[in-house]
């Protein structure tokens, strides 16, 4: 193969060819052997594959936890092939990168209803003794929620407005609401609203929070009511939080007056008639 082809191959470190020498047609051929080493041509830079990824990262995770091992490919050979890998930004968030792996862990703690998704971007430099090349690659981490949040409820004791004894069974006195912290449309932030202890004459809605009458209210019987209420997330494990019902009734004109009969007695003087 001519000399400058493969000179041009970067997998080439080194070329052997002969020289002749002759004098004559008939001549004794002279043959001599050189061995000549070549220097690979840095023309191949780094490359990811894959060249992007999604990786997924429980908030709760321990320092240290491996999240991904990078792999990056040079197609060329000797020091041109030897890679390092290091972060785009001197910032990479709460990970670290070994320089020779290319393992990214974790070097700090996550808390997904603070920052739900990273983006960070590696690189891979080689040792090209003429110049260094470097490829670049994007990973998304995901911090994955776990039940680090209890519910909350929005006042520590609802007073609604009073409530006349004849409202109807059924009829809604007042909304028990609270919030959780934990991912939407997870078990982690799924509510359920209950009574502390039984409750006779009112009942409650487990998933709206919204407490109706139960049984008919007697003014004469009580003037008010007080009662805990509790809410429940779905996690595990799970938490709750209690809250106070103020529930005060007024009367309502239902007792007509009644009349009894008595009897009158007079006495009149018998001279008091002229």
């Amino acid at each position: 193969a001519p000399v400058d082809a493969l000179i041009k191959s970067s997998r080439t470190d080194a070329v052997a060819f002969r020289l002749v020498a002759a004098r004559g047609f008939d001549a004794q051929k002279t043959f001599r052997q050189n061995l000549t080493t070549v220097e690979c041509t840095n023309d191949h830079p780094p490359q990811f594959y894959p060249a992007t990824q999604d990786v997924f990262l429980a908030e709760n995770s321990t320092v240290g936890t491996q999240i991904v091992d990078l792999f990056a490919n040079d197609s060329d050979s000797g020091s041109s092939a030897l890679l390092s890998y290091g972060f785009k930004d001197k910032d990479g968030g709460p990970f670290a990168i070994n320089s020779t792996t290319g393992v990214i862990t974790l070097d700090g703690s996550l808390d997904r209803e603070t920052v739900p998704l990273y983006t960070v971007e590696a690189f891979a430099v080689d040792r090209g003794v003429f110049g260094s090349l470097d490829g670049y690659t994007t990973v998304r981490i995901h911090v994955t929620d776990v039940n680090d949040n209890a519910p909350v409820f929005s006042t520590a004791t609802y007073r609604p407005p009073p409530v006349k004894e004849n409202l109807p069974i059924g009829d809604a006195v007042v909304r028990v609401s609270a919030t959780d912290r934990d991912e939407l449309n997870n078990p982690n932030s799924a509510l359920t609203y209950s009574f502390v202890s039984p409750q006779e004459y009112f009942s409650i809605n487990s998933t709206s929070g919204v407490i109706s009458v139960a049984k008919s209210l007697d003014y004469e019987t009580n003037q008010s009511y007080t009662f805990d209420v509790r809410v429940t997330d779905g996690g595990v494990p799970t938490f709750n939080d209690t809250a106070t019902v103020v529930i005060v009734v007024l009367p309502f004109n239902d007792h007509a007056p009644i009349c009894r009969p008595s009897r009158v007695v007079e006495r009149i003087a018998e001279d008091a008639v002229n």
